[in-house]
């Protein structure tokens, strides 16, 4: 299996997890409850995903890969930054209004990655 393959799977099963973080975060936030663990390690999951699919973006990048546009190097910088970033801006709370906010967020990024996997891939 090609590194360029792995890179592209690594990519949906993270917008796959901020899918499901996302309705997680939603239903955390509809059901009056606040974050827990399990939400958390979703978010964690997907973020190291995102890292892993920078490493390989990066080695192949080393290579002489190269995407067919400059905005992927955007898109996939801002999938990582944005998991840490909302902890930042929440403070790390975990009350149902910063549930609202994570489930927004992951819902955003990923429909902003299945974009970017379809436009800048």
């Amino acid at each position: 299996m090609s590194l360029k393959l792995i890179h592209h799977n690594v990519g949906s099963a993270g917008v796959l997890f901020l899918a499901i973080a996302g309705i997680w975060a939603l239903a955390i936030y509809f059901r009056r409850r606040e974050i827990d663990g399990n939400l958390w390690g979703i978010l964690a999951i997907g973020e190291l995903l995102f890292v892993a699919q920078a490493i390989m973006g990066v080695i192949m990048y080393a290579g002489g890969g190269r995407p067919d546009r400059l905005i992927h190097y955007l898109y996939g910088i801002l999938m990582m930054i944005l998991i840490p970033a909302t902890f930042a801006f929440t403070g790390g709370k975990s009350s149902r209004n910063e549930a609202l906010i994570y489930g927004l967020m992951a819902l955003f990024m990923a429909v902003m990655g299945a974009t970017r996997a379809m436009t800048t891939g």
